[in-house]
């Protein structure tokens, strides 16, 4: 028989429960409920997030540990769930050792493999959405677009592992970050054989592509062109564009990325071959 899992979020730790943490873990113990009497087994997961730089924030406010303060607020969850006879099968909190060992061993294996490394990053942080945001997006120079609170400016800490160029992997062959700074990145760029990239479009950054081996072939718009060792090609913000490799050899190329933002995130596919 197949498990039908079920899962509140994990509430933040920061304030005690209120009416809304109740609504949904109400609605969550209702389905856990319901798929039970359907003859489902179910695993019904609620639990609490005790991590968090305005958790952090909260205990110094009371006097208190981050964990001194977690402990009692997680105990309010869980003794109101009980109250309310929620039929859970585990609560489970970010502090516990089986979470911690759980994370651990996630973030080492992406470690391995080369898909994270830690850096550094100094920019306008909102601690109550736990985000960074562009000076562009924010209000009046200082407010959060989401919430609306003032953002601070942080610097997260770095470590020797800044400056290791990692190279990470994709079904259309690899890349390797050089530089990321304010403003820039430089990256460069293996396209296998036979492989392209997306179709896509940067709302924040212009690219400049150099091409150092293999010959790419690069679509801007309606225009499709050759490029080829020695040479390169520019694409501005917003322009709709891919690059292929048609040849039998690599193309390898340095990317320039240039822009207010540069994150993985400002990629908008309009059409991938690997369905992302």
């Amino acid at each position: 028989m197949n498990t039908t899992y079920i899962t509140t979020p994990i509430y933040y730790v920061n304030d005690v429960p209120h009416i809304g943490h109740a609504y949904t873990t109400i609605i969550a113990d209702t389905m856990a409920r319901f798929y039970r009497l359907q003859g489902h087994e179910v695993f019904f997961k609620t639990g609490t997030d005790e991590h968090g730089q305005k958790i952090e924030e909260a205990a110094a406010k009371h006097g208190k540990s981050p964990k001194q303060y977690a402990d009692g607020v997680s105990a309010k969850f869980k003794d109101l769930w009980d109250e309310f006879d929620i039929s859970y099968d585990m609560f489970s909190r970010t502090t516990d050792a089986a979470h911690e060992a759980a994370v651990q061993n996630v973030f080492r294996k992406m470690y391995e493999k080369g898909d994270i490394y830690k850096g550094e990053y100094e920019g306008n942080y909102c601690v109550s959405c736990e985000s960074f945001f562009p000076s562009a997006q924010l209000i009046d120079g200082e407010y959060c677009p989401d919430c609306g609170k003032k953002t601070k400016i942080l610097k997260e800490e770095s470590s020797e592992l800044c400056n290791a160029h990692v190279m990470t992997n994709r079904p259309w062959g690899n890349y390797t970050v050089l530089e990321n700074q304010d403003g820039y990145k430089i990256k460069i760029i293996e396209v296998k054989p036979g492989k392209r990239l997306s179709l896509q479009k940067h709302f924040h950054r212009n690219e400049h592509w150099i091409v150092l081996s293999g010959s790419a072939t690069v679509t801007i718009g309606e225009t499709t062109r050759l490029v080829c060792p020695n040479e390169s090609i520019y694409i501005k913000m917003g322009e709709i564009h891919r690059l292929s490799n048609e040849g039998k050899i690599p193309v390898v190329l340095i990317e320039a990325q240039v822009g207010e933002y540069t994150g993985e995130d400002d990629i908008i596919r309009l059409d991938d071959d690997f369905k992302r």
